[in-house]
């Protein structure tokens, strides 16, 4: 165990070169700021208690396969903020920033693989945030119960992010990931891919954006289990939250959205609770629901499908509608729309 205890004191632990240096055990550390950085190649850094008393804690295993554990019963916490890289990624104790405006943040310099039943939170009020993000073009696999708790404050978010070409987000089977206490949460990636009965969900009066994330022009795909009687992939928010899904706007204009399934004879549900569903794609793309999906509100669904106004001749935006798309609030609304229907250069098929 390293203390450093006196004001302007820092801790670093770093391999000399990449793929070498190893660190053993369970390390506890306290300093003004802690930053440990073993190199190995399949390195485990076991993080025990460590505490940065008035600047960030960082922890990096970025060796191939490298790895960083919370245990269970153990805190990671800052004044500053707290960063963990590494491909793979266990929270079963608590990762903490105290930092007004502050930030936790998980990432990976390729895929990031997120497990365990712990709580990643920040306390320090403010726009706080946790931000889970693999690296551009890779996976990033959720397979964890973590409790993101963001404490109060104006303009909490909570963010999950595999972008670019090639990324993809994969929830595990039974997996929920939550969010409460009205805080935003953005689930950015073209590729979403929900494992059975698996869920995101959002308490309180939260906004919750699914996008195609900030990298590139992408489309925006969102994939459900073929499953006997219906898969169920399910997405919530709570009284006075919004569910708002559509590839990034202006960044990936022109792209499409696609609900699917996966291979099979049977059926898919993708479900979107608590709030209005308002999906949006632009200049002349397509929303697709795929055949044996269905789209299901417990509010009202309105379906934003915008032409390209600005195109040299007429060019309209299309629903392409295989699957169902259903309300079962009472009194509800299916609104399909295009926000240019009246331009002579842009409509809805």
């Amino acid at each position: 165990q390293v203390n450093l205890n006196q004001p302007g004191q820092s801790i670093n632990v770093s391999g000399n070169a990449d793929g070498v240096g190893t660190v053993l055990g369970v390390v506890n550390a306290t300093g003004t700021t802690v930053t440990i950085n073993p190199r190995a190649n399949n390195e485990v850094l076991n993080a025990g208690t460590i505490t940065g008393t008035t600047g960030d804690v960082n922890l990096t295993a970025d060796g191939i396969a490298g790895r960083v554990n919370v245990g269970e019963g153990l805190t990671t916490s800052a004044a500053g903020n707290v960063n963990i890289s590494a491909f793979t990624v266990q929270i079963n104790g608590t990762a903490l920033s105290t930092k007004a405006a502050g930030t936790v943040s998980i990432t990976s310099p390729g895929q990031l693989d997120l497990l365990g039943e712990g709580t990643l939170r920040t306390s320090g009020g403010g726009a706080t945030l946790i931000d889970i993000a693999s690296a551009t073009g890779f996976a990033l696999n959720l397979t964890s119960a973590i409790n993101y708790d963001l404490g109060s404050g104006v303009g909490r978010t909570l963010q999950f992010r595999a972008e670019g070409a090639g990324g993809n987000i994969n929830t595990a089977r039974n997996s929920n990931q939550i969010v409460a206490g009205g805080a935003t949460l953005n689930v950015r990636t073209p590729n979403l891919n929900m494992g059975l009965n698996s869920a995101f969900t959002a308490t309180g009066a939260s906004i919750v954006n699914i996008d195609s994330g900030s990298v590139g022009s992408q489309s925006l795909t969102i994939t459900a289990q073929d499953f006997p009687g219906g898969g169920n992939a399910t997405f919530t928010t709570g009284v006075g939250g919004q569910l708002n899904v559509g590839p990034t706007s202006p960044t990936s204009d022109g792209q499409n959205l696609t609900f699917a399934k996966t291979a099979g004879t049977n059926t898919a549900n993708i479900n979107f609770l608590g709030a209005d569903l308002k999906t949006t794609t632009t200049k002349a793309a397509t929303t697709t629901v795929a055949a044996g999906v269905s789209l299901l509100s417990d509010k009202n669904i309105i379906m934003t499908v915008n032409g390209d106004p600005a195109a040299a001749g007429a060019s309209a935006g299309t629903l392409s509608n295989s699957g169902i798309i259903s309300s079962s609030n009472a009194a509800g609304l299916i609104h399909i729309k295009s926000d240019n229907a009246g331009n002579q250069k842009g409509g809805l098929n």
